[in-house]
């Protein structure tokens, strides 16, 4: 089911195979400039594509494939990984159940882009924290929060919204530690992600010295707000087109403010809570998390039956959809239940991924929104799903 590249993943994708074979185009220039959030990724294929060139693979697109199926597995590593550490050994092997029943995470896998490159991080750093959570931190643990900070850094530049999963870490930090042991903390953290950040750093410099890189053509972050206040609160086309007719980047973050502000009173307050809730079925009520949709873009093989099944816009994708929607419904019908019954009980193992879930669903409100920027999270889904079977288990048990 490989797809051509489109839309961003195909931009990153054709500017890092021009970079390998030394063509510089102004499209690509242009691209970074406006979009500097995704230069990692584009760094990262870069390395990549030099690599497997350097053994002489020129299939580029199937070297991307071949990694962006690690990175998927790597999240199925850490998600079962931290159930075993954390619950027991017959709920990480259920977990790894229920991913093969959460198909968009596997379905993912030709269109490798920052939310699949980043689908192991959200999991990632719950897992390094599960080291040093209920104890002091030492020689021997030292290194998971090092971890932590690198991993915080790679998914800022990656997904701003992994940066959710730490914020929830860090909350969960100040109600359980010390002074003196936050420090500790808060030191090596720090230590990591300054570390991380130089490097970052110190890689755009390099691309820029060839690019030259114009920071005046830079989309302003209240772009993502404005279009979040946009009919579906999706990507809109429109706002974009604005943006061409504009050539300082102070203009556009005025317009951009003006511009919020006003749809803000068009709303009014009844208004704006109405288009919330369109929003949020919006986001949350696909279950397919659009993979249909971005495999049906520019595919390759238009007559394998298989591949019509997962591509949307055809008749033998109807299975699939209810599948998916029911799988995803369910899911979150059992977050519910889960969260309702830990909050009667007074169980607090779950509290980081349900703060990282609720600062995600804040985060979505305010931001441009889609289906797919719930991809990530899936494992952190399965860390307070899963669990509600040991419960169901237990209370038979008793009875």
């Amino acid at each position: 089911m490989l797809v051509d590249g489109s839309w961003d993943f195909g931009a990153v994708f054709d500017g890092a195979s021009d970079y390998v074979y030394h063509i510089q185009t102004d499209f690509f220039r242009g691209y970074i400039s406006k979009f500097p959030n995704n230069f990692v990724i584009f760094m990262m294929e870069v390395v990549l594509f030099k690599f497997v060139n350097f053994l002489g693979i020129q299939n580029f697109m199937m070297a991307g494939v071949f990694v962006n199926v690690l990175f998927i597995d790597l999240a199925v590593l850490f998600l079962f990984l931290y159930m075993k550490k954390n619950y027991s050994f017959s709920l990480a092997i259920l977990s790894l159940v229920f991913c093969l029943f959460v198909t968009p995470l596997f379905l993912y896998t030709p269109i490798f882009y920052t939310d699949t490159f980043s689908v192991f991080l959200p999991i990632f750093l719950l897992y390094c924290y599960s080291f040093v959570q209920k104890e002091p931190i030492h020689s021997k643990n030292f290194i998971w929060v090092i971890l932590f900070g690198f991993g915080t850094v790679l998914g800022m530049k990656l997904k701003m919204t992994v940066v959710i999963m730490t914020i929830a870490i860090f909350i969960d930090l100040l109600l359980r530690r010390s002074f003196k042991e936050n420090l500790k903390f808060v030191g090596l953290f720090l230590v990591a992600c300054s570390c991380a950040l130089v490097f970052f750093s110190l890689c755009y410099q390099y691309f820029d010295q060839q690019y030259q890189f114009d920071e005046s053509l830079k989309i302003p972050y209240n772009q993502w707000i404005k279009m979040g206040m946009y009919q579906h609160g999706g990507y809109s086309s429109e706002d974009y087109e604005i943006y061409d007719t504009m050539f300082d980047f102070q203009e556009r973050l005025d317009h951009n403010n003006e511009v919020i502000l006003n749809r803000l009173r068009e709303y009014g307050v009844g208004g704006y809570f109405k288009f919330l809730n369109h929003k949020v079925f919006y986001t949350w009520g696909d279950g397919t998390y659009a993979v249909n949709v971005k495999l049906n873009r520019n595919p390759r093989d238009t007559s394998n039956l298989l591949a019509k099944i997962f591509q949307g816009g055809n008749e033998y994708n109807i299975g699939y959809l209810y599948f998916a929607n029911s799988i995803h419904v369910g899911m979150l019908l059992l977050f519910l239940i889960q969260a309702v019954l830990d909050f009667k009980n007074g169980v607090h193992q779950r509290m980081i991924p349900y703060l990282s879930v609720i600062g995600l669903f804040v985060f979505l409100l305010i931001w441009e929104t889609r289906s797919r920027y719930l991809y990530h999270y899936i494992p952190i889904f399965l860390v307070i799903v899963v669990p509600f079977f040991e419960f169901v288990y237990q209370k038979r048990k008793q009875n």
